[in-house]
């Protein structure tokens, strides 16, 4: 009889080759690279909740048939800590012919021991179940954003994910793009200098460092993660193994007194374009945080600048001339009423170092 179950050791290998055949359409066996960082991420995670499991959905033949993956984080919350379970990898086998398989393992996981549940980059076929369950989206946490940093390098970029002849005009995009910089000094591409930026500092840092000052500086937010040092060191090493995405860039801003104003994380390559992985500005610092951050990337060369808005950047974001789409959706769980408001205010801190994005499944190439 099919059932749902907690995931097993024994399970990895079938569950690596499920995600293989649901995300990039392969028959091929998963490689055990990909095995083993499921091991290490949904059973040996350093912050895992033992009561919050990954489940396994198997048919009558006991064969594992579809998956749901669980990470689980510590949030506070007016003086309360609560379990957050980020459902990461949820897949069925294509070629199931059991429709409930989905729908069992969703709900499944909704009725875990969490106080509430986040998944922050669901798809449609996600969205649609979420909804006949009556799950709440939130709009201000699912927007992706996109700022262009030098334009012509920018169209040659999107071309050479088709053709990889593209990169051969990369040399004229530049001399392209610095003409049209140096048409206007109010040009609508222009990042730096910044009247923002002004008597501030901007460091890289390593992960220590991080350690040190991303806790504080979520620390004033209603709802904010807890992690243990373990915990954020791993996110911070996982976080840096995304071989498509390039170099992770680790920066701290300071103002004249060395006080610490925020800090960034971002991926990009020379003619690429950046991948934001999380802002984090202390309260009232945003504009200032942001400019650096723009700056940093178009000063290495990146021909624009992405990733998952924050509530509090999106109007900044828009006075910068971002581009908006919402190609997945966030989705959140929770039966307290009080919880769900702060969602809906923006005064949460979910996505990024806080989800499912950080992971070595989104970038790293892991087959």
């Amino acid at each position: 009889m099919s059932s749902v179950r907690a995931l097993e050791r024994d399970d990895l290998s079938a569950v690596a080759n499920l995600l293989v055949g649901a995300f990039m359409s392969s028959d091929r066996p998963a490689g055990q690279a990909l095995v083993r960082y499921l091991g290490d991420l949904f059973l040996d995670f350093p912050d895992r909740d033992p009561d919050i499991h990954s489940l396994v959905y198997v048919d009558n033949d006991s064969r594992v048939i579809g998956f749901i993956g669980a990470l689980s984080q510590t949030m506070a919350y007016q003086g309360r800590t609560l379990r957050m379970a980020i459902a990461n990898s949820f897949a069925v086998e294509k070629r199931s012919r059991d429709p409930m398989a989905a729908p069992h393992l969703l709900r499944a996981f909704l009725r875990g021991p969490q106080d509430l549940s986040l998944s922050d980059r669901a798809n449609e076929t996600s969205l649609a179940m979420w909804r006949t369950m009556r799950g709440p989206t939130l709009p201000y946490y699912s927007l992706d954003w996109l700022r262009v940093l030098h334009p012509t390098g920018y169209a040659v970029a999107r071309l050479a994910e088709h053709n990889r002849l593209a990169h051969a005009l990369n040399p004229i995009a530049g001399g392209v793009d610095q003409l049209i910089e140096r048409g206007s000094r109010k040009s609508r591409w222009t990042v730096a200098p910044l009247r923002s930026t002004a008597g501030l500092m901007v460091e890289d840092v390593d992960d220590d460092t991080l350690l040190d000052v991303i806790p504080g500086l979520v620390a004033d937010i209603a709802l904010h993660p807890v992690w243990t040092e373990a915990g954020l060191r791993q996110v911070l090493r996982d976080a840096a193994h995304k071989s498509t995405l390039g170099t992770l860039i680790r920066q701290v801003v300071r103002d004249r007194s060395g006080a610490v104003v925020g800090a960034y994380l971002y991926h990009t390559r020379p003619h690429g374009i950046a991948q934001t992985l999380h802002v984090l500005p202390a309260r009232g610092q945003t504009v200032a945080v942001l400019d650096c951050l723009l700056a940093d990337a178009h000063a290495r060369g990146a021909v624009a600048m992405g990733g998952r808005a924050q509530p509090g950047l999106l109007e900044p974001l828009m006075d910068r001339r971002a581009i908006f789409t919402s190609r997945q959706r966030c989705l959140i769980g929770s039966k307290d009423p009080g919880i769900l408001a702060t969602f809906e205010n923006g005064d949460a801190v979910v996505t990024g170092l806080v989800g499912e994005y950080w992971t070595r499944l989104n970038g790293d190439g892991l087959r």
